[in-house]
């Protein structure tokens, strides 16, 4: 009889968890570059358990704005990732194609830039000894 601990550990070896996610904003001038105060926006706990990395950058996309392409991010040190975009003074996410970007170079509009830190951690799944169950209190 196969036990439902290994079965599970050979359907998901790796279980990825978002543990944190913030921010930074600053107005960037296009001419000027970054301009004004750092402004502190997000700084949140989150506790998100996902089955792929893919699945993780979906969840930044629909809730943050983020990007879902891994080359858009990079490391920062062990476990945190780091993004920036340029969004609107609603923190909505601003494309090049878009008419206020377009705007925004021309100097007739104000964008923000927005750096972004992810926290991200991994449980993989061990086989748990004999010994071990002996010692989590198990008998044979």
């Amino acid at each position: 009889m196969t036990n439902w601990l290994s079965r599970k550990a050979k359907e998901q070896d790796e279980v990825y968890f978002l543990t944190n996610v913030s921010s930074d904003v600053v107005e960037d001038n296009f001419e000027q570059g970054e301009i004004g105060q750092w402004q502190s926006s997000i700084n949140e706990k989150e506790n998100k358990r996902f089955n792929s990395i893919e699945e993780l950058l979906e969840y930044l996309y629909k809730n943050y704005g983020l990007s879902t392409t891994k080359s858009d991010y990079a490391i920062v040190d062990d476990g945190n990732i780091s993004t920036s975009i340029l969004q609107n003074e609603d923190g909505i996410s601003v494309d090049e194609g878009e008419t206020l970007y377009k705007q925004w170079k021309e100097g007739k509009a104000r964008l923000w830039n927005a750096y972004f830190t992810i926290r991200i951690e991994i449980i993989k799944a061990n086989k748990i000894s004999k010994d071990e169950l002996h010692t989590l209190g198990f008998s044979e």
